[in-house]
């Protein structure tokens, strides 16, 4: 099968993941996060707006994105826009383009944004967190995103294939 099926497979099965199973998805990987959304109230997948600030983003090469507008459990109505990354492979501009997507949606909605990856490629020593602009040595940007990295999760590998999550696609 050639490397372009294969990752449109994967990225169609994690599409599929998403879609379906949104809530479990956060339990498993994000559970302090999963605790404070009221998944009462209907959450809202907001990809046709991602789509329009991804496909002209200037750095590297997009796979999995979702977009998910939800809303807390704390004492007040908020919404949150949970942008989701699926990221296949070891990607040096990774970090500014999940900047530049951060950018690009806080300003055409206005709302908290959390930023969310999954990385799913096998270098054990790629894991990106961060993405800081300096100028003449001085620090005048840092950005945070909440990552996974699915090679972390190989002893709990039979947990995950037990939940709604599970499928033989998540490790290679």
């Amino acid at each position: 099968m050639s490397e372009k099926k294969q990752r449109a497979n994967h990225d169609s099965a994690w599409k599929d993941i998403l879609d379906a199973y949104f809530k479990e998805f956060m339990e498993f990987f994000y559970p302090e996060i999963a605790q404070k959304i009221d998944w009462v109230a209907e959450y809202e997948s907001l990809d046709k707006e991602l789509q329009t600030i991804t496909t002209d983003a200037t750095v590297g090469k997009r796979f999995v994105d979702k977009l998910f507008k939800v809303k807390t459990l704390q004492g007040h109505e908020e919404v949150i826009l949970i942008h989701v990354e699926i990221q296949g492979k070891k990607e040096d501009e990774f970090s500014l383009r999940l900047f530049q997507y951060y950018y690009r949606l806080f300003e055409k909605r206005g709302h908290s944004i959390l930023t969310l990856a999954i990385l799913t490629d096998g270098n054990s020593n790629w894991h990106p967190k961060s993405y800081q602009k300096q100028v003449l040595d001085l620090p005048i940007l840092s950005f945070h995103f909440q990552t996974n990295k699915l090679l972390d999760y190989q002893a709990r590998k039979k947990e995950l294939e037990e939940t709604h999550l599970g499928s033989s696609f998540w490790y290679n």
